[in-house]
């Protein structure tokens, strides 16, 4: 469904689609000196909620453009918006995944369109010790369950503008967010290949975490050689990309 200019309308159609959703947040309010009504749409505790009144609404209540509605909002994106990543969606449907995913979407009368911004801020238990792959002598820290963070604590050792990140999401319900990692000049082609295949062709409501996505993903379930090898150590990880080895992330899970 396409977001229409209609600002009534707009918020009918987003709380149908989040009815009897409790911790979804609906917040109306004005820009400065009367330049227009807007509401903003985000899950309760699933984001950072200085960013939401700092960088969004502080910032709209005090400084807002004299224009049209539609440069307006584009004025909010440029120039008002304090937050690190702002893009404009175009139908109900994208504005619902975005929250739902942690961001906040903006929506304002008179626009076509909605702005969403990046405020997610996931509880988490921070980077931990390892628990099942301890060593002597190496690094302490641990994947966590998630997949920002565990992209982070691999980056860190590897700098390296050639290891490449592709980002998709699998599972039609959970739509859980995957990271596919591989160094461009070392991974064997028709490997890389058949592991976009692979994640393109899931077919499954829900991946919930790693263990889920290795058993779909291995094929030959009676071999007695791993097909796949599960670490929640980020160095070991890096060594097995230097190796030339494909890593899967999955978000929610402190192994990959």
């Amino acid at each position: 469904m396409e977001i229409g200019k209609n600002l009534a309308a707009n918020r009918a159609a987003m709380k149908e689609l989040f009815a009897d959703c409790g911790d979804i947040v609906f917040r109306d309010f004005a820009a400065a000196e009367g330049q227009g009504q807007l509401f903003l749409v985000y899950v309760d505790n699933m984001v950072n909620t200085t960013a939401v009144e700092d960088a969004i609404m502080t910032n709209i209540m005090n400084r807002c453009h004299d224009t049209e509605t539609e440069e307006r909002l584009l004025g909010l994106m440029e120039s008002v918006i304090a937050n690190r990543d702002v893009q404009q969606v175009d139908t109900i449907e994208k504005a619902a995944a975005g929250v739902l995913a942690g961001d906040t979407v903006i929506f304002m009368e008179g626009s076509s369109f909605a702005l969403q911004a990046s405020t997610r801020g996931y509880p988490n238990r921070g980077v931990g010790h390892t628990e099942t792959e301890v060593v002597v002598q190496g690094p302490k820290d641990a994947f966590t369950e998630l997949l920002a963070f565990n992209l982070v604590l691999i980056r860190r050792r590897i700098q390296d503008p050639r290891l490449k990140v592709v980002r998709t999401k699998a599972g039609s319900r959970t739509k859980t967010d995957v990271a596919l990692m591989y160094f461009s000049d070392l991974v064997r082609p028709e490997i890389l290949r058949q592991a976009k295949r692979q994640l393109e062709r899931l077919r499954t409501d829900g991946i919930l975490d790693c263990g889920s996505l290795e058993q779909l993903l291995e094929k030959r379930q009676f071999s007695p050689f791993p097909q796949l090898q599960m670490t929640e150590r980020p160095d070991k990880a890096a060594a097995a990309l230097l190796e030339g080895r494909v890593v899967l992330v999955v978000d929610n899970t402190p192994f990959v």
